[in-house]
């Protein structure tokens, strides 16, 4: 629920703004056992597409020019500062002004823990992947 109305400004920030919490969100959710990250950036890309128009080579490549800083966004153990510098990284990528206010909107923590994928988190003995029924699960 928006606290504030929608003006032309914040309406232009409000996909940068989303972008960057759902490919935080996904990464932390950790949804697959291997290839999170090149699945985010991909899904990342395709969510700058639909709003700025720019192409998926172009984003992608530019994510491939600041991996420096991109891989700073998830060495910051706060979560409030890993979407403040993704919000502020991707803004720098898609030639856009950053928003002013940058709350949190929600928590980034996986909703669902015991379903963490992450090798190892939560997991008993020495195997770091679940056995899994279906793809799915």
């Amino acid at each position: 629920m928006l606290t504030q109305p929608i003006t032309s400004s914040t309406a232009a920030e409000t996909p940068l703004v989303a972008a960057a919490f759902f490919h935080l969100r996904f990464e932390n959710i950790h949804p697959l056992t291997d290839g999170n990250g090149r699945v985010g950036r991909l899904l990342l890309a395709e969510q700058c597409r639909r709003a700025y128009g720019v192409p998926l080579v172009e984003t992608l490549s530019a994510l491939h020019d600041y991996e420096h800083d991109y891989r700073a966004v998830f060495a910051a153990t706060q979560p409030a500062l890993q979407y403040e510098l993704m919000v502020n990284l991707l803004a720098r990528v898609l030639l856009v002004p950053v928003p002013s206010p940058l709350p949190l909107p929600f928590p980034l923590s996986p909703v669902f823990p015991e379903r963490d994928t992450r090798p190892a988190v939560g997991m008993r003995g020495t195997n770091p992947y679940p056995k899994r029924r279906s793809a799915f699960f």
